[in-house]
Parts: C-alpha cells; sequence; structure tokens
C-alpha cells in the first residue's frame, strides 16, 4: 500500500484505563449496572475513502466475463492500514446521531443527557464496548440501535475487559489482572521458580534526583497514578515538591 494514495490518516483513538477505571468506580458508586458489548467483524463495517481493489480471495474461481479481474473493496478490510480509523469514523458518526456528546477528555468516551437528569455512558475499545447507566430500558435501547447498524453480541454483565478481570459483589467492584499475569509468566516457567532464589541486586544510582509522584482518586477509588525522575537535582525537598507542582 502506497502512502498518500492508497490510504491517508491512520490513527484511531481507543479507551485509555483511567476512562475504564473512572467508569467502574462511577459504577461502583452509584450501584449503577455494567453492561459489555462486542461487535463481531468489525473492520468490515467501516466505510473506505479511497478506491482499494484487491485480488480475488483462495477458493474464489471467477469465471467467463469476471476472469481475470479484480475486486473493489466497499468496505474497510482486515489488513489494511485505515480500517481501525474507517471503523471508528463509522461508530463515531452512529453514536452521534443517537444524541450522545463526545467526551473532551477521552474521544473514545461518550455521554447521552436526559431532562430528568440521567445521564448514559458509552465507552469504546476498538470492537468492546462499556455501557453503564441507571437506567435499564435505555440501555436495551442502545443495544438494539446498535444491532440495526453493527453485528453486535451482548455479553451480559462485565466481567473482562482488556484482560482485566471485573468482579461485582454488595461490597463494590474489584479489578484484577491474575489470570493475564499468570499468562505472562508461564511461558518462562516463572511461576514453577522455587520460592528461595533471588534476582542479583545492584545498587542504586546516586544521583541525588528526586522523584515526582501523583495519584488521582475519585471518592475513595483510585483511578490513576504515575512517576517520574525530576530532569535536575533539587537543593531540598521544598524544592522538589515545588517542581513537581510546577
Amino acid at each position: 500500500m502506497i502512502p498518500g494514495k492508497d490510504f491517508g490518516a491512520t490513527f484511531a483513538p481507543v479507551a485509555k484505563l483511567t476512562s475504564v477505571r473512572l467508569l467502574v468506580s462511577l459504577a461502583a458508586s452509584h450501584s449503577w449496572p455494567l453492561h459489555q458489548l462486542d461487535v463481531k467483524n468489525a473492520f468490515l463495517h467501516g466505510n473506505l475513502l479511497e478506491t482499494i481493489y484487491m485480488d480475488p480471495p483462495p477458493g474464489f474461481w471467477a469465471e467467463g466475463e469476471y476472469a481475470g479481474k479484480v475486486c473493489r473493496l466497499r468496505k474497510s478490510f482486515y489488513g489494511l492500514k485505515q480500517s481501525p480509523k474507517a471503523l471508528f469514523s463509522r461508530f463515531s458518526e452512529i453514536i452521534l446521531s443517537m444524541e450522545f456528546v463526545r467526551c473532551h477528555f477521552d474521544h473514545t468516551c461518550f455521554i447521552r443527557r436526559h431532562s430528568n437528569g440521567r445521564c448514559i455512558i458509552l465507552l469504546v475499545y476498538v470492537d468492546d464496548i462499556i455501557l453503564t447507566r441507571d437506567d435499564i430500558p435505555r440501555i436495551a435501547y442502545v443495544k438494539q440501535s446498535l444491532g440495526k447498524v453493527f453485528d453486535v453480541k451482548d455479553l451480559g454483565a462485565l466481567k473482562y475487559f482488556l484482560d482485566i478481570k471485573v468482579a461485582r459483589s454488595h461490597h463494590g467492584i474489584s479489578l484484577s489482572q491474575r489470570k493475564y499475569t499468570l499468562d505472562l509468566l508461564q511461558p518462562v516457567y516463572a511461576c514453577s521458580s522455587h520460592v528461595s532464589l533471588r534476582f542479583s541486586s545492584s545498587y542504586l544510582e546516586t544521583n541525588k534526583r528526586f522523584t515526582t509522584g501523583l495519584s488521582t482518586f475519585y471518592g475513595n477509588h483510585l483511578i490513576s497514578w504515575k512517576s517520574k525522575k525530576q530532569a535536575v537535582v533539587s537543593r531540598s525537598s521544598a524544592e522538589a515538591e515545588y517542581r513537581a507542582m510546577a
């Protein structure tokens, strides 16, 4: 594929993990249900702006007047560089036509407010969708509307999202990546390591630079955190805190 001819912009945003944790925190705080949808064959739903031709797929025999001809794509396809952007543009078009408003902080988050003060929140990560609201009939309406345009599978209550296990109880909602961690460790047999083994220790770098750390809470729920070593050496802890806020 030739840039500028076969494809232009290819960027498509995906949901931020901070947005996922914030949405779960909102649902836990207000006792809202969390529903999950999956778009089947997602990249086949996007509209192409470019003219693209392809060879017939294996097993397809063109005979008669179609012998020796190629196919012109009408929709996006798996393997095209612009497929993610085409899918997200199509999805955004449909969601915005349903009176949703795009969130300025995260363009994959859409909110629809009603005159009675209630709202419905939708978060999308490529072909995975999370819905939450305090009104079950409205969620059913959104599912039905999306199903008219996309091949949508209703997965019911949110249980797994981006390899994050979502467990709900009367105490609240917990997020865990235990299965994902085990899947990473099993190929290198790290799960079978002896408990008495330890890694080789190394001395810390003595550069006297402070580390800036921050954490963001929604109520009592931690939704975002970050730490970074400062670029310069501060002469006091007060100066280090000032640089962290700057």
